[in-house]
């Protein structure tokens, strides 16, 4: 009976599999492109960060020796105009990486992020040396030319005996097998899946002029699109609020609407949001009869400001407000009483604070 037999990765096998991945994804990245012989001798700065549980991975200038491998000459200066960040973090068993290329203003001109599966970080690091080597010049031979580390002279026979000088690295380092080259997906694919997010809030709400007085309430929010706008949907719910001791209202309603950001960073982002609620206010009345028990119809239009901050990982803290302007605004009152008991203000105001997760 024949056996089946598991036959691990090595790490020529791994880069095999993971560079052209990365050269595929590479191409299809939001980078800006480079063209000339003028651009691709362009300087630039690199900062290698080393996140959560990326003690053990390779230090900056063993990243920076692969790119000079790489591209055949060093394109690393600390007072050049354009920037890359390159960070790399474990989470679950796989390695994270990203890289953003910023401006002399660090405004961002392009991202990627890269999951990989690999037994340590140093495989890793090989697959980002080709990725930053792309961004500097997308004209690079997609050829491993990253030399083996020297290794430990072999013991003379003769103790007292001189090692002979070695030769130089760039003359003794082996030539590797050439990557296939892919070529490039066509202009209209869809490559780049880091272009779009999801997100799930929780939030404490508390409205005012919508309810008697301040009210207290709750709400889930999702938001799914690009970094740059998202389609979002909510869910509200005040609970029933006090008038006095015959009366109490209370609101639950939907939403869905768009939000577009106005400042983005690492951990910062300003964002103004338009949303549409639908839904029902409704009475409680304790002491006297009501004569057209149940739901009233609730429509607003709300307009405000958010801003984010990411505080660890894909975890993020929000805090926002929304002027509110009720297109209804339904009337209760008690029969042979000209006043209205209570009526809704034309704007009224949903302020919100929440926490949630986010998937780039």
């Amino acid at each position: 009976m024949g056996l089946l037999k598991y036959r691990p990765f090595s790490r020529a096998r791994l880069r095999r599999v993971v560079q052209p991945l990365m050269v595929l994804g590479t191409l299809c990245t939001g980078f800006p492109k480079q063209s000339g012989a003028a651009e691709t001798d362009e300087f630039v700065r690199l900062i290698w960060i080393r996140g959560v549980h990326a003690d053990t991975c390779p230090g900056q200038l063993e990243v920076e020796r692969q790119v000079r491998w790489r591209l055949g000459r060093d394109p690393f200066q600390l007072d050049a105009a354009r920037m890359i960040e390159a960070k790399v973090s474990l989470v679950d068993a796989t390695w994270h990486a990203e890289i953003i290329v910023r401006d002399n203003t660090g405004a961002v001109l392009g991202q990627r992020l890269l999951d990989v599966k690999a037994d340590n970080c140093g495989q890793v690091v090989d697959a980002v040396g080709l990725a930053v080597a792309l961004v500097i010049d997308p004209n690079v031979s997609f050829e491993s030319r990253v030399p083996p580390l020297p290794s430990a002279a072999a013991p003379s026979k003769n103790a007292g005996a001189v090692a002979p000088a070695q030769a130089p690295l760039a003359a003794t380092a082996p030539s590797a097998q050439p990557l296939p080259v892919y070529a490039a997906p066509p202009q209209n694919a869809s490559c780049d899946k880091s272009r779009y997010e999801y997100e799930l809030t929780l939030r404490g709400l508390v409205a005012a002029g919508l309810l008697p007085g301040l009210a207290p309430g709750a709400g889930v929010a999702g938001a799914f699109g690009s970094k740059g706008i998202r389609l979002t949907l909510g869910l509200t719910y005040l609970p029933e609020t006090k008038l006095d001791d015959g009366f109490a209202f209370g609101l639950s309603a939907v939403s869905a609407g768009l939000c577009a950001d106005a400042l983005r960073s690492g951990v910062f982002s300003v964002s103004a949001c338009g949303e549409l609620f639908a839904g029902a206010m409704h009475a409680v009345v304790y002491k006297l009869e009501p004569l057209q028990p149940g739901d009233r119809a609730f429509a607003a239009l709300g307009v405000g400001p958010k801003l984010g901050l990411r505080a660890f990982s894909s975890f993020f803290i929000e805090a926002g407000v929304n002027a509110a302007i009720d297109f209804l605004r339904p009337q209760f009152a008690i029969r042979g009483v000209e006043q209205p008991k209570f009526e809704s203000s034309l704007v009224g105001g949903i302020g919100y604070l929440g926490v949630g997760v986010s998937t780039p």
